[in-house]
């Protein structure tokens, strides 16, 4: 798959995103007018004919949007946008909100057992046909949605806050599951967890406390393993970014 690569442009009009920009729904025509949307110093979207970007073949990928800029009208626009790791987190549950809305799906289609029980809306409640839920399950959907897809195994004594998403295959070991949980698939996940995003392959499966991180594929936590995301002061975190501390301007970075 070509990727900003310039002698594909030259096929047909343009339409530039920003990979950083979180969208929701609506919030962006794939079709309209030329023009540039911008936040601040940030170029959000560039949609432009063949005819006026022709003159631009010359230059490479940076510098073509830089030209294109100049050219276009601008359209200020307000954006959630992505800038530092700590962005994912912060911005996770009001992802999977939005997430929640688009899958075409009718509430609970696996079995939940008598004894398992979902507190606050049940149509903010999705679990897969193929998803297992065992006895003395609670599901609290008072503050957000909850999807458990398919093949999961959400097993007995597990606690489940939305918003939040366990991926295909996934196991939740009698865990405490906070809001803002994103997990992929394969994964198995025990202890406490909250505001948290696990990619898939990724185990978790002992006690000990997991907040406010992010976790990539293949990752093995030992047992009894925590972290702090949280400092003695209640001061905001200092994180090393590119060979010196900045300010995250947040209470909690795990």
């Amino acid at each position: 798959v070509s990727v900003n690569e310039m002698e594909a442009l030259k096929r047909e009009d343009v339409f530039f995103i920003n990979g950083r920009w979180l969208l929701s729904k609506g919030e962006l025509s794939l079709t309209g007018e030329e023009e540039v949307g911008i936040c601040g110093e940030e170029t959000l979207y560039l949609r432009a004919t063949t005819k006026t970007i022709k003159d631009c073949f010359s230059l490479n990928f940076r510098e073509f949007i830089h030209s294109l800029k100049q050219k276009l009208k601008k359209k200020e626009v307000k954006a959630r946008m992505i800038t530092y790791p700590w962005d994912l987190i912060d911005n996770n549950c009001w992802a999977l909100e939005e997430d929640f809305e688009f899958p075409v799906k009718e509430g609970v289609q696996g079995k939940l057992p008598s004894s398992a029980t979902i507190y606050g809306e049940k149509d903010r409640v999705f679990i897969a046909k193929s998803a297992t839920i065992q006895p003395l399950v609670l599901l609290d959907s008072t503050k957000g949605s909850i999807y458990i897809d398919q093949e999961a195994i959400v097993f007995a004594h597990s606690h489940i806050k939305g918003p939040s998403y366990i991926g295909k295959k996934s196991q939740i070991l009698g865990a405490n599951i906070g809001e803002g949980i994103s997990i992929g698939p394969l994964c198995r996940v025990g202890g406490e967890v909250e505001e948290t995003i696990i990619h898939g392959f990724t185990n978790k499966a002992h006690r000990g406390f997991l907040g406010h991180s992010y976790l990539g594929e293949w990752i093995n936590i030992g047992a009894l393993c925590t972290n702090s995301d949280i400092k003695n002061d209640y001061s905001t975190v200092q994180v090393y970014v590119k060979g010196e501390f900045m300010d995250s301007e947040a209470t909690k970075v795990g």
